[in-house]
């Protein structure tokens, strides 16, 4: 329930024609965000989810099923690198 009454926020919140390419959320929560846009029908964004480590790892299962786990990328793959291509 509460999935879809994010979704509807968003949907009220964006005007017909607003678009984005890349959302960054930092800390309070594991992935939901993204989900909610999955399931808005917006395409061809990046979402980028920051957090500590163990919500990260929390975050990273969730939301390797929301986006298929070869779309996500884990902490791990991107510690030692000095930039981040998005």
């Amino acid at each position: 329930m509460k999935l879809l009454i994010r979704t509807s926020i968003l949907k009220k919140t964006l005007k017909q024609d607003e678009t984005f390419q890349t959302v960054l959320e930092i800390g309070r929560g594991f992935g939901t965000l993204g989900e909610v846009l999955k399931t808005s029908g917006l395409t061809n964004f990046k979402y980028i989810d920051v957090d500590i480590q163990h919500l990260s790892y929390i975050a990273q299962n969730y939301l390797s099923n929301v986006f298929r786990v070869e779309n996500v990328r884990i902490y791990e793959e991107t510690a030692n690198k000095q930039d981040i291509f998005i």
